[in-house]
């Protein structure tokens, strides 16, 4: 089965689903690390994240 997950175009609200998605990995939904993967690459995009904090970002989700 594919899921296709729709992301929203405002920064905010991938900041927020960011969030959510980080702390259902940290919870053990290790399902979750594609969404994760998808938000960080959008924000790059928006360039509302900068590639270097990347590491530091994947660091802090414990990824």
């Amino acid at each position: 089965m594919v899921s296709i997950d729709f992301l929203p175009s405002n920064p905010n609200s991938l900041l927020e689903m960011l969030q959510l998605s980080a702390e259902s990995y940290q919870a053990g939904n290790e399902n979750g690390f594609n969404k994760i993967h998808r938000i960080l690459d959008e924000l790059l995009k928006m360039k509302e994240i900068k590639k270097h904090e990347l590491k530091t970002i994947y660091k802090n989700i414990g990824i």
